[in-house]
């Protein structure tokens, strides 16, 4: 699992970026409201 990545990930970046809520999936950090995950491709995706 990438679980821990994801986590370490997160912590690390939460610093950097304004005040909000963000989703920190595979090195890459989205706005809550435009990010959704492509089942089919099994990943998440900018929207």
């Amino acid at each position: 699992s990438d679980a821990l990545f994801n986590f370490g990930f997160a912590c690390g970046v939460a610093g950097t970026l304004p005040a909000g809520v963000y989703v920190a999936m595979n090195g890459t950090v989205f706005a809550w409201n435009k990010v959704r995950k492509n089942r089919l491709a099994g990943r998440f995706e900018a929207i």
